[in-house]
Order: C-alpha cells, then structure tokens, then sequence
C-alpha cells in the first residue's frame, strides 16, 4: 500500500517539475524576445536631447521588463529542480 503512495507521489513531483520547467522556458523565451523600440513605432523627434532622453528612457523600460521576466524564470527553475529532486528522493523509496 505504501508502494503505491510512493509512487504517486513520485509521479506528481515529476509532473510538477515538467510543468513548472516549461513555464519556466516559456519566461526565459520572452524574456529574450523584449524588443527596443525607443519611440514606439512614432517618427524621432527632430529634437537631439529629447531623442536621447526617450532612447534612455526605453532602455530603462525594456531593462526592467526583461529583469522581471529573468526573475520570474529564475525561481521556477530553482522550484523545478527542487522538484525534481523531491521526486528522485521519493522514488529511492519505491
């Protein structure tokens, strides 16, 4: 009887590592596709200043999404791997 619990409980963490692992990619795929667009599809404005205060701007803007996106990657990856590991602890017991 316990084998059986073992054993689901092995699969579940399996499952739960794959899904998490995904998602994972997923954000780490978007994070890398964050395209710079400084004037957001307008014309450059003929002033110098106000095109470099707006490039700098967009930076910033792209900079922070994709650091949330890293980050939002970065810890479910460390959830899959715990998982996984789980999951390999659990199935020395089966």
């Amino acid at each position: 009887m316990w084998r059986n619990t073992f054993i689901a409980v092995r699969w579940a963490l399996v499952a739960a590592s794959i899904v998490t692992g995904g998602v994972s990619a997923l954000l780490w795929y978007r994070s890398a596709q964050v395209s710079h667009d400084p004037f957001m599809g307008r014309v450059e404005p003929a002033d110098a200043a106000f095109a470099h205060e707006l490039r700098l701007g967009a930076l910033m803007r792209d900079s922070m999404d994709v650091s949330r996106l890293n980050r939002k990657a970065a810890l479910l990856t460390a959830w899959s791997i715990g998982l996984s590991a789980l999951a390999s602890i659990v199935g020395a017991f089966v």
